[in-house]
């Protein structure tokens, strides 16, 4: 208790020593993250940080200085060793709601971390989400690009709520491991920014270390941030960090290990070794390492002596002169052979001479999903800076292998069903190679035409997030596929910033076009989906296109566009929407689009005669809502006799009966 009164006290102390703080203010120039003399205890109670200094995080997105008060204020320290990244934020709010079964988003911050390549702002960041589910402290990484967020489980975190509930601490530690472009021994600038989310009531209130009104953690955009500059302190202890020079390269690319050496004496006699793991095997090398007092930076060549394709693993041992292993380090790096590339483009043009490629609509339509992935490793070889995230090359490389087993047995380039995939295919209009997301149900049989779900990201989100979002409701303990078996696909777009205009429809009706050549849809069911912008896209898409599509599902939609968005009012094509069937749902106190646009637009619809319903939900904003449930439930009645409920094949029903026993 008297821990809990006196950290009260001191978060008062600083309301007051932050009051000034309430006048407009210019952004800081720039962060000083000293490193820490030892290593902090990740336990919540902020002892070890007394000598740090503080940070307010105190700006909204458009930049207006937000005073301290007891409804919000957040104060941020930041460290750093050679291991960790270390951040502590004391929070006042006199109401602090985590997320939990009821609520999908609550109180928690994103940690941002940014490659400064530009001068506020840039493409390359990693983001990091912390807060509390239940009474367990939640950390996530989220890559801009990917389908979602995964688990940070090697980042240490404390979360502790005071005694009274109106303050809280957060305590962590990331492991350097997780942002590999950069290491505080041989670079000391990064970019960062601190965004915390406050939900009271329904309503979200958000700070931030440097403002970035369009920041959204799913957003591929550029992050806005403030640079930190990484002091260094007297070396104390031996320590160490490892970096390659980059982790794709060609054949023909110089691979460098950097090893960097803080030591308080000068050492001799040690040895560097490491092994190499490639697809064909195994090499180990050692060299001899010495170093002085101070700072050291040492470069190692890496020798690959057997060229593949593929991921090849770094394994660093640094032993001492006694034998002892003193420091150990894994790097992943991702070589492209060339050759081996060249031997595929002459093979896809022998498949397309081939009897299958020529008589069969499905295998022919099947390989732009080869082809576009042969596409998308050379512009990541070509376009990508020197550290970017492997994980998805590595998948492209083994789709390839994958696809072209399949192909030379004479099989569609496809993959099995119960996936969420990417699929290519070649725009009409100039043979340019395009991809969609798509999952096929389990249980796909071709004789049974099924429904279309197509779904349209919101603006910021790719069509992976977007899909992934839809999809893992629907299948969720709530909803339990509700509206039975059918296709979801959401199309990649020139401009998912955009409004669903111009070449962006195109590539939506494209892809649909595209599906049904290979899959059987049912194109008397297919139902348009989107989301803010998505939504503005998928209500435009059905009014251009009268009876083409069974219904149309807008969520948090934005119907009257910005001024010169260059797209078209919503409002002046509601003559075309007779006979539509349109399902919208709108928090009523929705910034982006006022609820009155919406209740307007509904009015009209019902002059109309279109079969409209609106839901609309009390207290809610454009996201904090969770109406799945009844979404899904008109999904299953607009689908109506175009219902489909696959069953299991008759083998795998046989089995199940043994499994149980």
């Amino acid at each position: 208790m008297r821990i809990a009164k006196l950290w009260t006290c001191r978060i008062l102390f600083s309301l007051l020593c932050f009051c000034h703080l309430a006048r407009p203010a210019q952004q800081p120039e720039g962060l000083k993250i000293v490193q820490a003399e030892s290593r902090f205890t990740i336990d919540g109670d902020l002892v070890d940080w007394a000598a740090v200094a503080e940070v307010p995080i105190q700006f909204s997105g458009e930049g207006k200085v937000l005073p301290p008060s007891a409804d919000l204020t957040v104060i941020a320290r930041f460290s750093f060793d050679s291991e960790y990244f270390y951040l502590a934020l004391k929070v006042l709010d006199d109401r602090i709601e985590f997320p939990d079964m009821g609520r999908r988003e609550g109180d928690g911050f994103y940690l941002t971390f940014v490659s400064p390549e530009a001068a506020t702002a840039s493409e390359r960041s990693l983001i990091f989400g912390f807060s509390r589910f239940g009474n367990e402290p939640i950390a996530i990484i989220d890559r801009p690009g990917d389908e979602g967020s995964a688990p940070a489980r090697d980042v240490q975190l404390q979360i502790k709520l005071n005694e009274a509930g109106q303050s809280v601490i957060y305590e962590l530690a990331v492991p350097w491991k997780y942002i590999p472009y950069f290491r505080p021994f041989f670079q000391q600038k990064l970019g960062i920014n601190l965004t915390y989310d406050d939900l009271d009531a329904g309503q979200k209130e958000v700070v931030q270390l440097v403002p970035d009104p369009e920041y959204a953690p799913e957003s591929a955009a550029p992050k806005k941030y403030l640079g930190a500059e990484f002091v260094l302190g007297p070396p104390r202890v031996l320590e160490f960090q490892s970096s390659l020079n980059a982790n794709h390269f060609y054949p023909e690319d110089e691979l460098t290990l950097n090893l960097a050496v803080r030591s308080p004496a000068p050492q001799s006699g040690w040895q560097v070794r490491m092994v190499l793991t490639t697809p064909l095997g195994n090499v180990q090398s050692q060299s001899p390492l010495s170093f002085n007092q101070g700072m050291n930076i040492l470069s190692f060549p890496v020798e690959v002596e057997k060229i593949a394709t593929g991921i090849h693993d770094l394994s660093l041992g640094v032993i001492d002169e006694k034998g002892g292993l003193r420091y150990t380090d894994d790097k992943r790096f991702f070589l492209l052979d060339r050759k081996e590339f060249e031997a595929y483009d002459i093979k896809l043009a022998d498949i397309k001479k081939g009897e299958p490629f020529v008589n069969d609509i499905v295998f022919r339509e099947s390989l732009p999903t080869l082809e576009v992935r042969l596409k998308w490793i050379r512009d990541f070889m070509e376009k990508s800076p020197p550290f970017a995230d492997l994980e998805s090359v590595q998948q492209w490389n083994l789709d390839i292998k994958d696809l072209f087993r399949l192909v030379d047995e004479g099989k569609p380039a496809l993959f099995p069903s119960g996936r969420l995939v990417r699929l290519g295919y070649r725009s009409e209009a100039d043979g340019a190679l395009w991809s969609y997301s798509v999952l096929v149900p389990d249980w796909y049989d071709q004789k049974t035409p099924l429904p279309l779900l197509v779904t349209l990201a919101g603006g910021v989100a790719d069509e992976r997030r977007a899909m992934f979002a839809l999809a893992s409701n629907y299948f969720g303990p709530k909803v339990r596929k509700r509206a039975g078996d059918f296709f979801i696909l959401a199309p990649k777009v020139e401009d998912p910033a955009g409004w669903y205009s111009g070449g962006s429809a195109q590539r939506v009706i494209e892809t649909i076009e595209h599906l049904a050549k290979i899959y059987s849809v049912n194109t008397k069911s297919i139902v348009l989906d989107g989301f803010s912008r998505g939504g503005y896209g998928a209500l435009r898409l059905a009014l251009q296109n009268p009876g083409t599509f069974r219904g149309v599902i807008v969520r948090s939609g934005i119907l009257i566009p910005p001024q010169h968005s260059g797209a078209e009012n919503i409002m002046d094509m509601l003559d075309r929407a007779k006979n539509q069937n349109i399902l919208i749902v709108h928090g009523d106190q929705d910034k982006a689009a006022p609820i009155e646009e919406v209740r307007r637009a509904v009015a009209r619809l019902l002059e109309l005669k279109a079969n409209v319903r609106l839901i609309e939900v009390k207290g809610a904003g454009s996201k904090n809502y969770d109406k799945w449930d009844d979404v899904f439930s008109w999904l299953r009645d607009t689908l109506g006799g175009t219902l489909v409920e696959l069953k299991p094949p008759k083998k795998q029903r046989e089995k199940e009966p043994e499994k149980k026993k």
